[in-house]
């Protein structure tokens, strides 16, 4: 499987938002470029349709174009591009020496309203033209003029069309190197930009290199101190590298308790085997009477017994911590197990003069979790209480119900216990420093913790003023697995 690059993602992402805002920009302003360059031209147009309707004056011979009168003295007549005047009312018309007798076509809106619009000229170049449909001038003097000869005219009897037009060739071949310019701009943004966000990238994503290098090296070594977080991790990063390094710890907790446990169920099997294989030594070593020989068979035999005990707690801490043992739920009492089991061992307290003392209901409501797990549970607890309760002493117990759950508190005098030594106890095969040569092996309150997890439940130790308390809760509904 292959996993996604966080480095050509931003490469990738980067890219993609510079490129679209690059585009939208040059969009805007291309056509901001194109918006100003043809509103020139129009205003260019307005400016000569006003110019030349001024130039055509009705006087008493007709309409007179001042702009034609100046052509032909030779003067110039200060309006750029091709124009062209049509009278209606004599069906003439006269264009501009730059058309070269060719013709515009005409157009016009209302009387005095100039309309521009895109056209063609005659020979085929785009342009933009500007129409009017307007009046001849007519002055006082021409009027007065008029008088004189006896005959006035009316410009209303001259409706003139006047088109005036310029090419657009040269706008657009304007804009299209302006186009050509913005996209080399663009391009050439957009390669800087690329180039500083892979080195900016590149130059932030050392320390997660460097970290990488770091555990790779550490891989190869069997433990080891874990690699620190980089000072110069990013910010973002540190949280993840953090939580990756508290794993690792507690990867690595675990392996040497692993390591730990080997060693005490080395040393927990070594010593009655040693005590099997010295018993029959001596029981071999010179002729010994009967009676001689079955004290030391039994006792080898007690020894076997033990050791077949411990290992039989191994497995099944082993098969409860790697999942190959799950509970199967169904519904039961879980005070009327207590009861009874304690019942049961009622003479083992009396044999120790312990005075055992049961606080709570015989019964109460019905518990779905494992019962016999339970048991197991209940029967570890008990026998720890059996071998460490100092002789005529007290053992409490009590039983609380509720609708969520079951609990139960098992206290008894612990002189010998250290406060500091509870920490210790659920992990296997310890037993506290002053208990240590007691009988057991250290796997019981192991055994108890992994099962009442399994269960849902919780298994918490405390010491106070002497007195040893264990409590474990389970909820009325439990963690199970169908038979």
């Amino acid at each position: 499987m292959s996993h996604p690059s966080m480095r050509n993602r931003l490469l990738a992402g980067t890219a993609l938002i510079v490129t679209l805002v690059l585009l939208v920009s040059m969009v805007i302003i291309y056509q901001s470029f194109a918006r100003i360059l043809r509103k020139e031209i129009r205003m260019q147009l307005v400016e000569s349709a006003a110019l030349l309707a001024k130039s055509a004056e009705l006087e008493p011979e007709g309409v007179v174009y001042e702009w034609h009168e100046a052509l032909e003295s030779g003067s110039s007549i200060g309006v750029p591009g091709l124009f062209q005047f049509w009278n209606l009312n004599q069906g003439t018309t006269l264009s501009s020496p730059a058309l070269k007798g060719a013709s515009l076509k005409p157009f016009h809106g209302e009387l005095d309203e100039i309309v521009v619009r895109p056209v063609k000229l005659p020979d085929g170049r785009p342009a933009m033209a500007a129409g009017l449909l307007h009046l001849p001038f007519l002055d006082a003097e021409g009027i007065e003029e008029m008088k004189q000869r006896g005959q006035v005219l009316t410009p209303s009897d001259f409706p003139q069309v006047l088109v005036c037009a310029r090419e657009t060739e040269s706008l657009d071949a304007k804009l299209r190197r302006i186009q050509w310019h913005l996209i080399r701009a663009g391009s050439a943004t957009l390669l800087a930009i690329a180039i500083s966000t892979a080195f900016i990238i590149r130059r932030n994503l050392r320390p997660i290199h460097s970290l990488t290098r770091r555990l790779d090296a550490r891989s190869l070594q069997d433990g080891g101190p874990i690699p620190p977080t980089p000072e110069d991790l990013p910010r973002e990063l540190t949280g993840l590298a953090n939580a990756f390094n508290r794993t690792l710890e507690r990867v690595e907790a675990a392996r040497e308790r692993e390591r730990q446990f080997a060693l005490h169920a080395a040393h927990e099997l070594r010593t009655p085997i040693a005590g099997i294989q010295a018993t029959l030594e001596q029981a071999v070593s010179r002729q010994r009477s009967s009676e001689e020989l079955q004290t030391r068979i039994h006792s080898a035999l007690n020894l076997a017994h033990d050791m077949g005990a411990t290992i039989h707690t191994l497995m099944r801490l082993a098969r409860l911590r790697g999942g190959l043992e799950m509970p199967v739920a169904e519904s039961f009492d879980p005070a009327a197990l207590v009861h009874a089991l304690f019942q049961e061992g009622a003479d083992r307290f009396s044999a120790r003069s312990l005075l055992l003392q049961i606080e709570g209901p015989m019964s109460g409501p019905l518990l779905n979790s494992d019962p016999e797990l339970l048991r197991v549970v209940l029967a570890t607890l008990m026998d720890n209480i059996l071998r460490h309760a100092p002789s005529d002493s007290d053992v409490s117990i009590v039983i609380e119900e509720n609708s969520e759950g079951f609990s139960l508190q098992l206290t008894n005098s612990a002189p010998q216990l250290i406060h500091h030594e509870l920490v210790d106890l659920f992990e296997p095969f310890q037993r506290g420093q002053q208990v240590a040569a007691s009988e057991g092996s250290g796997l019981g309150l192991s055994l108890a913790r992994e099962i009442v997890r399994l269960l849902g439940g919780a298994i918490t130790l405390k010491l106070q003023h002497g007195q040893f308390t264990v409590a474990l809760t389970l909820p009325r509904h439990g963690r199970h697995a169908d038979a």
